[in-house]
């Protein structure tokens, strides 16, 4: 990286670091009982809506809350007897020793491994780093929820990409310029076989990064924004699919894994790798047929797939595990000590 470079990624992430020292210094005035949201800094940028909506929820509950963007969990300082820390992107933050009295909770939001054998020898990062110490792990949708109690692990519920007014952008009426556009890295030889030969066809919009007022205006460039996995395996993206239905953007997708809370068809658009570009074709010239569908995917996650409505459901999970760890237990996770809780029975 050039000395330019560096200097301007610096400025950029200026706020980020006041709002890091912020949060330390407001966490030290609490006596307690206080949520730490912790997401690292780099992912930060990109979930800041999701963040944001999340401590908005929890405040409008009476639950004293406190956002730390950090480069590492030990910046978020000293936590305090009755404090609740829950973090996002743990994959990207370090091993830690737990503080008694404090209740560690995590939202995995990455693929596990296809066989239990493969889960048990490590293959997974569930098995190293900051998940190793958390008392209870969160999916971050139905999908992947699914999939860890197939293998055996039992997830204390699902804290998803929901809706919240933090998501209402204002979306005003944007004249497409390109047909084509995808949001993230070419990090796979399948996305990159995939979208060179969707370039080849139509006029895209590709783009690595894109957040804050940026965003919103490359989501409404493209007629249809695409949804691509990383490999053939199929795979749900909540952020991405947040971002996209939200913004009533046009999604043709990739094949989602059983348990989506999203329905192809209705929701969004669905296509193998293999027919994709006949599929593209093909909505290009149904103008109201794409209106549709991401006005009804629009209306579903503004509706029915609400933020503060799964907020609601983990908080007494959330509140009966740290009566555990007050009493120095270790709070169980899973259907068999917390059936009911989420569901606010």
């Amino acid at each position: 990286m050039s000395i330019k470079k560096g200097i301007r990624r610096h400025i950029l992430e200026a706020p980020l670091y006041f709002r890091c020292l912020r949060a330390r210094w407001d966490a030290a005035a609490e006596k307690g009982g206080t949520y730490h949201i912790v997401i690292p800094f780099r992912t930060y940028k990109v979930y800041r809506e999701h963040m944001l909506g999340l401590v908005d929820c929890l405040e409008a509950v009476g639950r004293r809350t406190i956002l730390h963007p950090v480069k590492r969990f030990r910046q978020v300082g000293r936590l305090q007897r009755g404090d609740r820390v829950l973090a996002f992107a743990p994959y990207r933050l370090e091993a830690f020793e737990r503080t008694p009295g404090v209740l560690y909770a995590a939202v995995n939001s990455e693929q596990y491994p296809e066989t239990a054998e493969e889960l048990k020898e490590g293959l997974h990062l569930r098995g190293k780093g900051f998940l190793t110490g958390c008392h209870l792990v969160f999916e971050c949708h139905e999908a992947l929820e699914d999939r860890a109690r197939a293998l055996g692990l039992k997830p204390a519920g699902v804290l998803p990409f929901g809706y919240t007014d933090r998501w209402n952008w204002g979306a005003f009426p944007v004249q497409p310029r390109y047909d084509v556009a995808f949001l993230g890295r070419f990090s796979s030889d399948h996305r990159r076989e995939l979208w060179g030969a969707v370039k080849d066809r139509f006029r895209v919009c590709p783009r690595n990064e894109a957040w804050g007022k940026r965003r919103p205006g490359f989501l409404r460039s493209a007629r249809i924004q695409l949804n691509f996995s990383q490999t053939e395996v199929a795979l749900l993206a909540g952020h991405r699919f947040a971002m996209m239905l939200a913004n009533r953007c046009f999604l043709l997708s990739e094949t989602l894994p059983p348990g989506s809370p999203f329905k192809a068809g209705v929701h969004y658009a669905e296509a193998s790798s293999s027919t994709m570009i006949d599929a593209i074709a093909r909505y290009l010239e149904r103008k109201d047929l794409r209106a549709s569908i991401a006005q009804a995917g629009h209306d579903f996650v503004r509706n029915e797939y609400r933020l503060e409505t799964h907020v609601n459901r983990i908080l007494p999970v959330l509140d009966f595990a740290m009566e555990a760890v007050l009493d120095d237990r270790e709070p169980g996770a899973g259907e068999d000590e917390y059936s009911g809780l989420e569901s606010g029975q």
